[in-house]
């Protein structure tokens, strides 16, 4: 995994038995600031098999690109810039068989792209990206094949990190980081890819959830910014009602206030 504190997994998906409730309560608690603690200054993809730093589809594939450099636009590649500045983003990651890229391809006309195009488009994004930023490229592993995110973290204060060293395990999901487009637009693409994602065939699987023991969203607020995420939780309740109406009454909707 990309983290040495990343969780331990099984062959079989195994989902981890703490309640949305309880997971509440603690990312709320003093004891929970130890999730905003230790965060890898890397960007990698939102899969939530890898662990540790700031997460985007692909690492940030699915952005609108410019035609002549294929980098994200300008509007983007400023924030990026800026977080690397600020000494906030050292690193670019990719992965082995990335959904993202391969939903690129597809988007691009490929309707059936193979394994190994899929790995060298994800890697020659990052790469490229990481080149022009002025800093290294990483293979971050994804070792396990079916993805386990029993919900999505969506990180507000540019500080969460889901497996801090000797810290309770967290029940694993897709890590969002809108710090890097403050483009909620592209963040709805991402959280419909990942609920695609967790109740289909490579996923946990819809049956996995049930209106008893819920898929998450949870919004993570900043205190010192607590209205940066505007109305997003009332978008993703009504993207669900519209795109994945069997599933609502299996995703429960939050916003995490931690005592930062």
């Amino acid at each position: 995994m990309s983290s040495p504190e990343s969780r331990e997994y099984d062959e079989a998906i195994k989902l981890h038995p703490m309640t949305i409730e309880k997971l509440t309560s603690l990312l709320e608690s003093d004891e929970g600031l130890k999730y905003f603690e230790g965060k890898q200054k890397v960007l990698q993809c939102m899969d939530g098999r890898i662990n540790g730093g700031d997460g985007m589809a692909g690492s940030g594939i699915l952005l609108e690109r410019d035609p002549e450099t294929q980098l994200p636009v300008a509007r983007y590649m400023e924030i990026f810039e800026r977080r690397v500045a600020e000494k906030k983003l050292e690193k670019i990651g990719y992965h082995q068989d990335c959904g993202a890229a391969k939903l690129y391809l597809k988007l691009g006309g490929d309707t059936s792209p193979k394994l190994d195009e899929v790995n060298t488009t994800a890697k020659d994004f990052s790469t490229r990206l990481a080149a022009h930023l002025g800093i290294p490229a990483v293979e971050t592993d994804n070792e396990f094949p079916n993805h386990d995110e029993q919900g999505i973290y969506i990180d507000g204060t540019d500080r969460f990190n889901e497996v801090p060293k000797g810290a309770e395990q967290l029940p694993n999901g897709f890590v969002l980081s809108p710090l890097y487009t403050n483009d909620f637009d592209y963040i709805m693409k991402e959280i419909e890819v990942a609920i695609g994602i967790s109740f289909g065939d490579h996923g946990a699987g819809a049956d996995a959830f049930t209106p008893a023991s819920k898929y998450f969203i949870m919004l993570i607020k900043d205190p010192k910014n607590p209205g940066y995420f505007n109305d997003l939780t009332t978008r993703i309740a009504k993207m669900i009602n519209e795109k994945f109406p069997q599933f609502s009454e299996k995703i429960d909707i939050r916003e995490i206030n931690p005592k930062l």
